[in-house]
């Protein structure tokens, strides 16, 4: 987690579009991927890297088993030279057939 962290700039907001969620702040962003995905448990995601309008993203799969994976959802980030300053999550695994991603992923 503190890996991720150090990722991150201070003022970071995460959104979830639809939903009107905003985490703001390095603390609050990293405790909520340390609690909320997977129930905290990021060693059951896999991230491949992708690009969505010109800006990195990354595709997440979650595994409830090490041979099993399927889309979970696509984030978005803007970067900033010190760091990522925004993270627009889509928990929407219809959203990679517009990337051309299959449903199961990297194991």
């Amino acid at each position: 987690m503190d890996a991720l962290a150090a990722l991150l700039r201070e003022d970071v907001v995460l959104r979830m579009p639809p939903q009107e969620v905003e985490i703001a702040g390095r603390e609050a962003v990293a405790r909520f991927f340390a609690t909320e995905p997977a129930g905290g448990r990021l060693d059951l995601i896999r991230l491949v890297e992708i690009a969505a309008n010109g800006q990195p993203a990354l595709a997440a799969y979650l595994s409830e088993r090490t041979s099993d994976c399927r889309g979970y959802g696509i984030m978005v980030l803007s970067m900033a030279a010190d760091g990522v300053a925004e993270i627009v999550g889509f928990p929407d695994p219809a959203l990679f057939r517009w990337f051309d991603l299959p449903l199961e992923g990297p194991a």
